[in-house]
């Protein structure tokens, strides 16, 4: 997404763009010898937070999105900051966001996220013999109860393929981003207003970490092995 041009100018030209790695991720590594060497990496997400001039959190953007998609939902928050300066910034945001959960309905029962992570985490976990823990759910995290993450199911590729209900065809890379961008633009959007209507302030993007990230994507920042550790890896000494 980082390589489209419709992208690359927004970032360049409507917003100061700031990255942070928030943690290290576990790597698979396969050495087959003769200088190949495949490498991938278990657990790792991603989420974009628009921030106001003074760093207050305007809107979230979780997981995969699809140039168009994030193009879409980010024209939203900017236009609650091009409404007006910073007096009466905190009224637009929570209106904002408290129309849109309004305006739309919950899922019912989990929501499926992650299918393109899934696509390649999956199979690594199913040969590993490895299962991931989830977060615990809890009050201050409500998106636990309504996402389900796929990628942290080992599975073969084609049980992977089957369960989203793809055809196994050439694009299929591409048409499992497409779908796991238009999952997070509707039904993990809908988590993003719930979360940001319910609060009575603005946040920081470090107040809003653990329900973005383990409330929503199921990914504990604060456990060192991301849920793996709770399973034996075969051959570890013990």
């Amino acid at each position: 997404m980082l390589s489209n041009l419709e992208v690359i100018r927004f970032l360049s030209s409507e917003v100061v763009p700031c990255w942070e790695s928030l943690r290290s991720v576990p790597v698979v590594t396969l050495d087959a010898g003769g200088g190949r060497v495949l490498k991938r990496t278990l657990g790792g997400n991603t989420a974009f937070f628009l921030c106001s001039p003074r760093g207050e959190v305007v809107d979230v953007y979780p997981g995969v999105l699809t140039p168009e998609d994030f193009l879409a939902v980010v024209a939203e928050g900017m236009s609650i900051l091009r409404a007006g300066g910073h007096e009466g910034l905190e009224q637009r945001v929570l209106n904002v966001h408290r129309l849109a959960q309004s305006d739309s309905h919950l899922p019912f029962g989990s929501v499926p996220i992650s299918a393109s992570k899934a696509l390649v985490e999956s199979p690594l976990l199913k040969g590993l013999s490895l299962r991931s823990e989830f977060p615990a759910p809890g009050p201050s995290l409500p998106g636990l109860e309504l996402t389900w993450e796929l990628s942290k199911q080992p599975a073969t590729s084609m049980q992977v393929i089957a369960n989203l209900g793809l055809p196994a065809v050439p694009d299929l890379g591409r048409r499992v981003v497409d779908a796991d961008s238009q999952q997070n633009r509707t039904a993990v959007r809908r988590l993003v207003h719930q979360m940001l209507a319910s609060t009575q302030r603005l946040h920081t993007p470090e107040e809003l970490k653990e329900p973005v990230f383990k409330g929503i994507l199921h990914l504990d920042l604060d456990d060192p092995w991301l849920g793996l550790v709770g399973f034996e890896i075969p051959g570890s000494p013990r």
